[in-house]
């Protein structure tokens, strides 16, 4: 009997031994543990100074408040100098807000309306990348704590100096107790070494030597990794570079043509490796070797490590890869065997360099080095290049980026809409039912709604379970101690510091169940401390919370329920159709048979695919947004393929006069015609949410070799040569990536150059 009794304080002990380990492994390096204790330390620090020292106890509500809405209700990130630059900004916006709040208190309507407008203004603010999104919920709070009665504005010079107080101590705190390390800026993984490596694995292939397939898997796989890893999507979202400024879109330029030259370099590779290309050493060695170059030089100047590279002699290679793919067709066409083999891997050279010369400029643009030329003009004008933002001032960005998403398509003002909406009802309930503590219902929406219906409704029981819970304690408590604050001076600062750290901490429904159990008992310690309370605050606690969960959850459900998930198919599909019609309209232009509408389409379709990027990153956010991640890079290579491609070959080919041959003119409008019809029905697949399987787009293989044996053995190769090779080259590439959107098998087009299963039947045969 003695030992069971002696071992009971040594099982509670290993109990909560366990339990603090399970703590501290979703956390070891303590993170949330030290915010924990910073923004408790603030927000006590401001409220306590204010009741002692001050004398005014309302006041230090909202130093409490302005700490808590920077520490643990925003996302401050960044190197020490731009996150006391974000402290700042809240302060200003604080400021603004708390004023505007406080003269929109004489009555529920115009409260209401202001809480309509304010809550889509700073929601909209995440047009303006993630440090700007970071805060807005906390400049909310500063809109909705004087929004309520009393309608005082006597009041707002202490309700300013509060802020600035409370403002003034999360910034120290940050500063000064366990600071955040600078992260790593985002262009230093740029590096691109693996893409250099991958590079030199291929160089032994271009002289006939072999390399092993096990090396060349290996350095294939970890530049494909890397430059996956670039993608904005895989980063959290306090790392995007997604602002509309100049520094953030050469970043974002820069990721996204480095993950173009892998896919190159891929290309590349399948070409040398085809079953059906020719043996021995290749032409075009130098363009390999000269890329390889830049990449090293590239990966050098991101690091800081050196100045960008010069772009000339990459483009005087480029030349030359040119003029040389016209004297070898000649040798090409009187093989007459492998035609397609050989003419590939010429295309897939070209591209390499192109690319490549993309990168350099955007490697310009992140160093803020002088810009480079882009090379000759085309039709599509500087507008349309990926760099097309240099030189821009930062007012025309941000006014182009805030255009762009005010739209219902964007989800960015979907969000914005259905937060002000759920604010403004609560705003007006609150209002109507004349709750005491008001502005709790806001915050409860404010703090539940989530971008999903499905995801509201998640968040709430947790919430409301711990508010039950919490409510029920704070009840007793206030029974027993009510009329003595002493004991909620000390219950305050502990509750706080559990509901941060154990919000986060203790797991998806245990963690809000826990935060809002012990938010409770704090925010009811704040309000006895500045006014005589009864139980009957723990009833308000806890019919406020509820009400503004319902509110959300039922907003929620009538804008917008799903989503990004809901608003991604719509935004694909309308992306493939804006690209149907600029495929059609290059291949017109290309071919010289019309000029009009060219920038208009690409100006389209490169907005409709900005749009759904930002639905591709939201919907990662959300339950189940992992999924069909095959399909998404599909769809993203596919955009990138059309623009881009268009883009070079409208440069490459800046005026170009009618073909010479009709015959070869109808043909490649035909492939045109067919791969819009392409991209128009895997847009049609994707809006009824299909996967099904795309008729093959017609090679006509048979066709360009007759052409290209009969023109080349009569004349001399010409610059048309080549544009038409490389039309055909683009279409087909931009076909292959549209069937595997809908995850139609390869066989169908070939994986590089979309030789049919027919043209392979007849090799075979």
């Amino acid at each position: 009997m003695s030992a069971g009794l002696d071992a009971t304080p040594a099982t509670a002990q290993a109990h909560r031994e366990f339990a603090l380990a399970g703590l501290l492994r979703h956390d070891p390096r303590h993170i949330v543990l030290h915010r924990a204790v910073r923004v408790t330390l603030a927000c006590c620090v401001g409220f306590y100074t204010c009741r002692f020292l001050i004398g005014d106890a309302q006041m230090g509500v909202y130093a409490c408040f302005a700490a808590m809405s920077l520490g643990a209700m925003s996302n401050i990130a960044g190197s020490a100098r731009q996150r006391l630059r974000l402290y700042t900004v809240a302060l200003l916006g604080s400021w603004i807000f708390v004023t505007a709040g406080t003269f929109a208190a004489v009555n529920v309507w115009v409260a209401s309306a202001g809480m309509l407008v304010v809550g889509f203004f700073v929601s909209y603010l995440a047009i303006g990348g993630p440090r700007l999104a970071g805060i807005s919920t906390g400049l909310l709070l500063m809109f909705i704590l004087p929004s309520f009665p009393p309608y005082t504005p006597d009041a707002l010079d202490s309700r300013l100096i509060a802020v600035a107080l409370g403002t003034a101590l999360m910034a120290a705190a940050d500063r000064w107790l366990w600071p955040s390390p600078d992260p790593e800026p985002y262009e230093r993984p740029l590096t691109a070494d693996s893409l250099a490596s991958y590079l030199r694995r291929i160089r032994p292939l271009m002289d006939g030597s072999s390399v092993a397939e096990s090396a060349l898997a290996e350095a294939r796989e970890e530049a494909l990794r890397t430059a996956l890893a670039w993608a904005p999507w895989a980063l959290p979202p306090e790392q995007r570079p997604s602002s509309p400024f100049r520094h953030d879109r050469a970043l974002l330029a820069c990721a996204g043509l480095l993950r173009m030259l892998v896919r190159r370099a891929r290309a590349v590779e399948s070409a040398l490796r085809s079953p059906d290309a020719p043996t021995g050493p290749r032409r075009g060695a130098f363009v390999l070797d000269a890329v390889q170059e830049v990449v090293v030089a590239c990966g050098a100047a991101l690091s800081g490590a050196h100045p960008p590279p010069d772009v000339e002699p990459l483009r005087a290679v480029n030349h030359r890869h040119a003029d040389q793919r016209l004297s070898w067709l000649r040798d090409v066409v009187q093989t007459e065997t492998l035609i397609d083999a050989r003419l590939r891997l010429g295309s897939d050279l070209s591209e390499l360099g192109e690319s490549a010369d993309l990168v350099v400029q955007s490697v310009h643009a992140v160093r803020d080095a002088p810009a480079l030329s882009p090379g000759p003009d085309s039709e599509l004008g500087s507008l349309s290049s990926p760099l097309w933002f240099v030189g821009e001032s930062t007012l025309a960005l941000s006014l182009q980026r805030a255009r762009g998403h005010f739209t219902p398509r964007s989800v960015v003002f979907q969000n914005a809409l259905r937060l002000a909406l759920g604010l403004a009802a609560a705003r007006y309930l609150a209002g109507s039912f004349d709750l005491s503590h008001g502005s709790w219902v806001l915050l409860a929406t404010l703090t539940l709604m989530r971008t999903t219906a499905s995801a509201t409704r998640s968040a709430m029981w947790p919430a409301f379970l711990g508010t039950l819970a919490g409510a029920l304690i704070t009840g007793g408590l206030l029974l027993l101690f009510g009329q003595e604050p002493d004991v909620f001076t000390v219950l305050m600062p502990i509750a706080f510091f559990a509901s941060f750290s154990l919000g986060p901490l203790a797991g998806p429904f245990v963690g809000p169940a826990a935060g809002q159990f012990f938010m409770t008992l704090a925010v009811a310690a704040l309000f006895v401390q500045v006014a005589p309370e009864t139980w009957q605050l723990a009833e308000a606690r806890l019919i406020d919370v509820v009400l503004g969960g319902v509110v959300g959850s039922l907003v929620g459900l009538l804008v917008w329920p799903r989503g990004g998930s809901g608003e991604i198919a719509r935004a694909i599909a309308n992306t493939l159709h804006s690209a149907s019609e600029h495929i059609l309209t290059t291949t017109r232009f290309l071919t010289g048979s019309e000029r009009s509408q060219l920038e208009s389409t690409f100006r389209r379709t490169l907005q409709d695919f900005l749009l759904a990027g930002e639905s591709l990153t939201q919907r990662l956010t959300e339950p189940g947004g992992e999924r069909n991640g095959e399909h998404r890079d599909a769809f993203v290579r596919a955009g990138q393929r059309i623009l881009h491609g268009s883009y070079v070959l409208c440069r490459n080919y800046p005026d170009p006069r009618p073909l010479p041959w009709r015959d070869m003119t109808a043909v490649l409008q035909n492939l045109g015609g067919a791969t819009a019809q392409a991209a128009e029905a895997v847009s049609e697949e994707v809006h009824r949410a299909g996967t099904g399987q795309l008729a093959a787009v017609p090679t006509r293989t048979d066709e360009i070799h007759g052409w290209l044996i009969a023109t080349v053995k009569g004349a001399e190769p010409t610059s048309d040569t080549l544009r038409v090779l490389d039309i055909r080259t683009w279409l087909l590439d931009v076909a292959n990536d549209l069937s595997e959107i809908v995850g139609g098998p390869r066989d169908d087009i070939d994986l590089w150059r979309g030789q049919g299963s027919a043209d392979k039947r007849k090799r075979g045969s």
